[in-house]
């Protein structure tokens, strides 16, 4: 059975890593989350490090629309105790809103909902749990991962429905998949600065 970590998940992403693992997949998914409104498994700041008793523990760690919700000094830090949730070898699985969309959109006049969506925040921007304070093209994502320490598998792009103001508008974001390879980046203790390595390299990225 795989073990999942659900990071950031609020009501859960069953559906959504159903999508990645498909159907015949067997798993069990925490889920952690920093509100406790949204009743998580566990209730915690990623931006702090891990409990040791979840550390190393999780096949898959999952954070899918999370990270735009941190400041850029926070997701270093938060970056590095998703990593150590999963087992050597195991998989972080990182999806945000396509900042290059965003910005397509408005070269080429379309900017509307989805895009003020993708950029500031969805439906609820008077709750303080939705607002964006960061965003990644997919290239800073993956250089992101890589400096973190992860051996990147996949990297793309797919299609979202964005939900603001009572409407449902068609979006893009970027998913990164990225792998804790211990032999090859040994995991940083709390406290070390993360530094680029050159060897890090790309298995595979989609465009």
């Amino acid at each position: 059975m795989i073990q999942i970590l659900d990071v950031g998940s609020a009501g859960g992403n069953e559906d959504m890593i159903k999508s990645y693992l498909g159907e015949d997949v067997e798993w069990k998914i925490t889920r952690l989350d920093i509100n406790p409104i949204v009743k998580p498994d566990i209730v915690h700041d990623i931006t702090q490090p891990l409990p040791e008793q979840y550390r190393g523990q999780f096949d898959i760690v999952f954070c899918s629309h999370m990270l735009e919700h941190m400041t850029r000094k926070e997701v270093f830090p938060a970056m590095r105790h998703l990593i150590s949730g999963v087992k050597n070898h195991g998989e972080v699985y990182i999806i945000v809103p396509s900042l290059e969309w965003c910005a397509q959109q408005i070269i080429e006049h379309k900017d509307g909902l989805a895009v003020q969506g993708l950029i500031f925040g969805g439906e609820r921007q008077d709750n303080e749990w939705d607002l964006h304070k960061s965003g990644w093209t997919l290239n800073a994502l993956r250089r992101m991962m890589e400096i973190c320490g992860m051996i990147i598998k996949r990297a793309f792009q797919s299609s979202i429905q964005v939900s603001v103001d009572g409407g449902h508008f068609p979006a893009v974001q970027n998913v990164c998949i990225g792998a804790r390879v211990d032999e090859i980046n040994p995991p940083k203790e709390d406290g070390e600065t993360v530094e680029p390595k050159p060897e890090r390299k790309s298995i595979l990225v989609e465009n």
